[in-house]
């Protein structure tokens, strides 16, 4: 009996029958597809990332050559970003900024000048940074003793960029330094 006729004997008899083995087919044909074609590379890339990010958090654990449990050293990131959010004062505080830097540049023996500011929003943490431009003029040595105290100050500072230009003032020589740093606050 040829494969046509034993077909057409079978969908006389019960014509539900091929239509389920028709169906199911295409269903275990689908699935195929889909677990090979996307579900299995899906899972070798997810591996490669949970690997990557195991050997990172392995990395941040290593502590002088003994290992922290994954819940400590999650701990200590927490504590990290409180302490970090704590460091952003409130917008009412931006005077006291420029007050800040001011003293800074003082206390390297410099002065500012002319302080030019933005404020931009960064709307999905609530907050708002403040880009400073500036200037300040003096001797090599007090330049870098500024540069040092903006790093090194208890506020949040991010030098973005700085420009240097010689400048001689009769027999005195010296740099110009201009400045563009920004700092946080809170909305």
């Amino acid at each position: 009996m040829l494969l046509r006729d034993w077909c057409k004997k079978i969908w006389e008899t019960n014509k539900l029958l091929p239509v389920l083995v028709l169906i199911l087919a295409g269903v275990t044909l689908g699935l195929y597809l889909l677990v090979n074609g996307w579900l299995e590379p899906r899972s070798v890339e997810l591996k490669s990332q949970l690997a990557e990010r195991q050997k990172v958090l392995n990395q941040i654990a290593d502590t002088g050559g003994r290992k922290l449990p994954v819940r400590e050293v999650l701990k200590r990131g927490r504590a990290d970003i409180k302490r970090f959010w704590e460091k952003i004062p409130a917008r009412a505080d931006f005077p006291k900024l420029i007050s800040e830097v001011s003293s800074l540049a003082k206390m390297a023996g410099l002065t500012v000048n002319r302080v030019q500011y933005s404020p931009e929003e960064i709307s999905e943490n609530k907050l708002l940074r403040y880009k400073l431009n500036f200037s300040v003029a003096g001797e090599y040595l007090k330049i870098k003793k500024f540069i040092f105290l903006i790093e090194k100050s208890e506020r949040i500072l991010t030098l973005e960029e700085v420009s240097f230009q010689g400048k001689n003032e009769g027999q005195l020589s010296g740099v110009q330094m201009s400045v563009r740093l920004s700092t946080l606050f809170k909305k």
